[in-house]
């Protein structure tokens, strides 16, 4: 504690180290929910089936919350982590994946929504914007596997009518999700507006 000049101690001065401590717990914190993020977006994409036969119909959900995470983190590469907690809860047999690259395009949303994000700074509070971010984040997943069919010879049943359909489809679930993360956003906005009042 640093002496003030009436001869009282200052809290301010002398708790930085506790300050520290708290902020770096606070940053853990919501690094393991940013992963927490990712696991639930294995977990439900697992679990819910939607009736709906479309490629890319589990990308509203998945980034609905990649975009919610990302959108009230501090953290600057918060969509590669929560990308990343997805991409590491993928891999585990549990979920019976046979894909051996689903890893990657789990992954790779993540890593596309943090350089947008850092690139267009000013439109991360617009929904137009994370609809947009979340189709052209979602896109990555017919775009990767269709690299690794040429590259591998892996066949994905996704892409049997050809690359257009699935693109056409990621990206419009990716939009909605990115939508929906976008309303999200304002309801809080709205809230924490009416609690200032």
């Amino acid at each position: 504690m640093a002496p003030l000049t009436d001869g009282g101690y200052s809290l301010e001065t002398g708790s930085r180290p506790y300050r520290r401590r708290g902020e770096a717990l606070s940053g853990l914190a919501e690094v393991l929910l940013l992963l927490g993020a990712g696991a639930l977006v294995v977990v439900l994409h697992q679990t819910l089936r939607m009736p709906l036969h479309l490629p890319g119909r589990q990308g509203l959900q998945w980034m609905a919350i990649l975009l919610t995470a990302r959108s009230f983190s501090r953290n600057r590469v918060a969509g590669g982590v929560s990308s990343a907690g997805a991409a590491a809860t993928a891999v585990l047999p549990v979920w019976g994946f046979d894909d051996p690259f689903v890893w990657l395009t789990f992954l790779a949303p993540g890593l596309v929504i943090d350089a947008v994000w850092a690139r267009f700074p000013g439109l991360t509070r617009r929904a137009w914007f994370l609809g947009a971010l979340g189709g052209v984040a979602l896109v990555t997943k017919p775009l990767i596997r269709f690299g690794i069919e040429i590259i591998s010879g892996v066949h994905y049943s996704s892409l049997a009518l050809g690359l257009a359909y699935p693109v056409m489809t990621h990206l419009l679930f990716g939009v909605a999700g990115g939508l929906v993360a976008g309303g999200l956003l304002k309801v809080w906005r709205n809230c924490e507006r009416r609690g200032d009042r």
